[in-house]
């Protein structure tokens, strides 16, 4: 609908007479998947000139072997934007963090919030025990980026400390 500046949806059951809006035989996780479905889509095609993409606890509705396949879509269907994705959900994150840490992702989380200095945030980073397993097992790439966010997590803490401002 050009005038309203809106898009009506509806879905064709084997009969065009059986057309019907979605919420008429879809589950709330089938309507969740065809409107991330649909927002990538828009993504991929509209947004090639600004490659940001916000997504805010997209797996609500969702039960965990549709959460893995939700992280495949953000890691292979979003690889070539930058996404920051916010979850209350600890499996999706693990799963998040599991896949695509290896892939130079960031995770941090916020632990406080307040009115004066807005979010506070730590910085999910590798353990020094986790980097010298990276090292043992040979794997330089992954290794080399698991003390980078270490190194970076260690010098914002630092900076806190004397109240340094550091931009990421």
């Amino acid at each position: 609908d050009t005038k309203n500046k809106t898009l009506g949806l509806r879905v064709d059951f084997h009969s065009p007479s059986r057309t019907v809006p979605p919420g008429g035989y879809l589950s709330e996780s089938q309507i969740n998947t065809l409107g991330l479905a649909l927002f990538v889509s828009c993504v991929r095609l509209f947004n090639r000139s600004f490659p940001f993409v916000f997504l805010d606890d997209i797996v609500s509705s969702y039960d965990a072997d549709h959460r893995a396949r939700i992280v495949d879509v953000v890691a292979e269907e979003l690889d070539e934007f930058q996404v920051f994705l916010t979850t209350h959900d600890e499996r999706f994150y693990a799963m998040l963090k599991s896949r695509l840490a290896s892939k130079g992702w960031q995770f941090d989380r916020v632990t406080d919030w307040t009115f004066e200095e807005g979010p506070k945030r730590e910085a999910d980073a590798p353990t020094p025990e986790v980097i010298q397993r990276l090292i043992q097992a040979g794997d330089a790439f992954t290794a080399g980026n698991a003390v980078r966010r270490f190194m970076e997590e260690w010098l914002d803490e630092i900076c806190a400390e004397y109240e340094v401002h550091t931009i990421n």
